[in-house]
């Protein structure tokens, strides 16, 4: 595993390292969260996005920042600190981690003793969203290829899911690595992979001649 450190989450260096690569919060793009290969036009967009990324050599994002994700990243730093707090913990940051054609961006990673112990996953969802977790306490579902894929990547086996709104409780729990389902994303990945191969390997050389016309 490659930690990735030398550069800010959503810098450009970071847009442009992690293009071409499945990512963790893209997991569910492909595989779902009760374990089963993702179909339709949703598959088929996210390997063209691949193969465009990996033929171009950077990003397909126009780095737009909206002013949710501006509150989003201002709750996090709060919802970091609170964790801290809570786990009394100290949260390590990094831009990404990488194994091979995966990564993650790990909202924070706690270690002990120099050993990486478990990574921290925060979301900053409105108000009525949030009730909706605190209500069910239990991780919203649509974050599991998320989370799993980001202790595939790390080799961890605990990843904390904290959703956090300044104004209502906090939701902290931990997810535990499912080897089952990893091992079922990473066939499905596999074969995404090979086909992002295929594409580039046909479009390459007819970009390359239209580059020397």
């Amino acid at each position: 595993m490659q930690v990735h450190n030398e550069f800010e989450q959503g810098s450009p260096e970071w847009q442009l390292l992690r293009s071409g690569l499945i990512s963790a919060s893209s997991a569910g793009e492909i595989y779902t969260p009760t374990g089963k290969p993702a179909t339709g036009a949703k598959v088929e967009s996210y390997v063209n996005r691949l193969i465009a990324e990996r033929v171009m050599g950077k990003p397909i994002e126009s780095g737009f920042t909206s002013a949710a994700m501006e509150r989003g990243h201002e709750i996090e730093i709060e919802a970091r600190t609170w964790y801290e707090m809570a786990k009394g913990v100290d949260v390590v940051q990094v831009a990404m981690l990488q194994e091979n054609d995966y990564s993650c961006s790990p909202d924070g990673l706690v270690y002990t003793d120099d050993f990486l112990v478990r990574g921290l996953e925060i979301k900053s969802p409105l108000a009525h969203t949030q009730v909706s977790y605190l209500l069910k306490n239990k991780i919203p579902t649509q974050y599991i290829p998320q989370l799993q894929l980001s202790m595939f990547v790390s080799g961890l086996s605990e990843w904390d899911f904290l959703a956090y709104h300044p104004d209502l409780a906090p939701l902290l729990l931990t997810c535990q690595r499912d080897d089952e389902w990893i091992e079922g994303f990473v066939q499905t990945a596999e074969s995404i992979l090979f086909r992002v191969v295929e594409g580039v390997a046909k479009l390459k050389p007819a970009i390359t001649q239209v580059e020397a016309a």
